[in-house]
């Protein structure tokens, strides 16, 4: 449909009809736009605390990495700190023999159930003293003294973090607490798996997380992302902020931080399409908030175009019997607006229209009365009779009986018909006035 045919049709609708769409138009829209806003701000907030839980989660899970670490500081603390470990790793003992049984029956036994209790996959002390090789519990430092950790390590008075051989390392250098002589260093080897697994919570939905350490290798990557999410390489997260993020068109938040002391990096992101956010209900909600104003407003819209409507009806009514002819209608109205005004300036015009044309059919009728009482006065009756009169006594002279005859009766009608110049007759003259025309025809139609 063209705008033009959309406005012809507009324009050919009733007032009433008119009146309603204009309403419509006009509420529909704000409610609308108002219902869209609402909709919209309901959906962010909801986004947003999506967003914070997933926050708040991995925060949580930092905790977690950040609570295990620091026990597993304190193992290792607990080894290198040990008195017997500390007279074990100065070698003073003279005998081999008592060295063995201290290594058989405390050190092993020791660093076992430490293992055992703690899901520790290795610990290995390399001894700078001399030590002799036990299995893997206590070697040389110079099989590791190549090592950039090892080094490290020995430098230090901290326990440190590596990943080395797909696992990771909690190193510390040891030394006499009496003397601070150096005895070698230990290493508490774990399973990166094991050891951030139970740190992180299953969760369902998709979201990647990995934790690199200090040169962005990836010590642990749990990536649970279907196949058409691209995923953003961890060696970019350095250079990414943290918050919304867009990469490859797609957007993501993205969440990371330093581990406390680890030197370890935590690494989160989420694609923003996959925080799930139940917005059924909202919309639910939304279109019965906007359904109900629209049905009420409605119902007011309905009620006051009819209070609009009904006195233009009422005085279409009234001029539609106008217009064919009844100009007696009753017309009223108690109204003091615009269309009360008009009603009653109307129903002003038709009782003056009423006037007027009583006051035009008087004069017609006083004109006719005058007309006929000229007429009546041209013909004179005495003169009238006079001549009938006279020719009826010619008549009987010449003793014309018939010509008398009719000259008599033709006298007696004209003297009734006239009566005298008055308005109104008696019965008893209209009668003879019809008796004599009635016998003159008679006459004339036998002669």
């Amino acid at each position: 449909m063209s705008l033009n045919k959309l406005l012809k049709f507009v324009k050919n609708l009733k007032f009433k009809e008119k009146l309603f769409l204009s309403y419509i138009i006009v509420i529909i829209i704000p409610i609308t736009t108002l219902g869209i806003y609402s909709y919209t701000q309901s959906k962010e907030f909801l986004r947003e605390q999506a967003e914070q839980v997933l926050v708040n989660h991995v925060r949580n899970i930092e905790n977690k990495v950040i609570d295990k670490t620091k026990k597993y500081d304190e193992i290792t603390g607990y080894l290198v700190f040990d008195d017997r470990m500390q007279k074990i790793m100065n070698n003073y003992y003279t005998d081999r023999f008592t060295l063995l049984d201290e290594l058989t029956n405390y050190v092993d036994t020791f660093i076992s159930l430490i293992m055992l209790s703690y899901n520790i996959d290795k610990i290995t002390i390399y001894s700078k003293t001399g030590m002799p090789d036990y299995k893997y519990m206590i070697n040389s430092y110079d099989e590791v003294s190549n090592e950039s950790w090892a080094k490290e390590t020995s430098k230090s008075n901290t326990i440190n973090h590596y990943y080395e051989d797909n696992s990771l390392l909690f190193t510390r250098n040891i030394t006499d607490i009496s003397t601070n002589r150096e005895l070698g260093i230990i290493s508490v080897r774990l399973d990166p798996y094991k050891f951030f697994s139970e740190c992180i919570e299953i969760r369902d939905g998709s979201y990647a997380i990995a934790i690199t350490d200090s040169e962005n290798n990836v010590v642990f990557l749990r990536n649970t992302l279907p196949n058409n999410i691209p995923n953003i390489p961890f060696a970019k997260f350095s250079y990414m902020d943290e918050g919304i993020t867009k990469y490859t068109n797609s957007k993501y938040l993205v969440i990371k931080s330093e581990i406390f002391k680890s030197g370890w990096n935590f690494c989160y992101y989420v694609p923003l399409t996959m925080i799930a956010i139940h917005t059924g209900k909202i919309i639910v909600a939304t279109v019965l908030i906007i359904v109900s104003c629209i049905i009420i407003l409605l119902l007011i819209i309905y009620f006051f175009s009819n209070t609009f409507v009904k006195p233009i009806q009422y005085l279409n009514k009234k001029m539609k019997d106008v217009r064919e002819g009844n100009l007696s209608v009753n017309i009223s109205s108690s109204s003091k607006d615009e269309v009360g005004e008009l009603t009653s300036s109307f129903a002003e015009m038709l009782n003056r229209i009423n006037s007027l044309i009583n006051e035009v059919y008087e004069s017609k009728i006083a004109q006719k009365e005058i007309e006929l009482r000229l007429l009546q006065v041209c013909i004179n009756p005495h003169f009238l009779y006079n001549s009938l009169s006279i020719i009826n006594w010619k008549a009987i002279e010449i003793d014309a009986s018939e010509i008398s005859h009719i000259v008599t009766t033709l006298s007696n009608f004209y003297r009734t018909t006239l009566n005298r110049g008055e308005k109104f007759t008696s019965f008893r003259n209209e009668f003879m006035r019809a008796n004599t025309r009635v016998i003159s025809a008679k006459n004339w139609r036998i002669s």
